[in-house]
């Protein structure tokens, strides 16, 4: 995954957790090392959950997301609260704006919102998730 992600001064602790994660990738972890490691960071603090006010952004066309996506995805925010229901936010419902993952390793739900135009000012094709 090649991804630009544009992260503001509060999402320092997401960005901490995803540093370390490509520290023991690169580093050859498994990926059940990989889960021992997590738990081990979320009970020793040293992955907190993320600061109030944690975000993202994702608008380059250059990102490539993998191939089962060809490409980059749309261009979309990225708000990062500690874990929360999806459901209680109104994401991942028929019609709704919001796509939310709460399946992270991390502490962390991963908020994503998708917007109309790329970086450089171009329309997307879609913004739909």
């Amino acid at each position: 995954m090649r991804a630009p992600h544009c992260f503001n001064p509060a999402a320092h602790s997401v960005l901490a957790a995803y540093l370390k994660r490509t520290e023991w990738v690169l580093a050859g972890a498994s990926p059940k090392d990989m889960a021992t490691r997590t738990q081990a960071a979320i009970a020793s603090h040293e992955m907190p959950p993320p600061d109030i006010g944690a975000m993202a952004y994702m608008m380059s066309k250059n990102g490539y997301l993998g191939d089962d996506v060809h490409g980059a995805w749309h261009p979309h925010l990225m708000f990062y609260p500690p874990r929360t229901n999806v459901g209680v936010w109104g994401a991942n419902l028929t019609g709704s704006p919001i796509f939310g993952d709460d399946s992270w390793p991390e502490p962390v739900t991963v908020f994503f919102i998708s917007v109309e135009h790329w970086s450089g000012g171009t329309r997307a094709e879609t913004a739909a998730h």
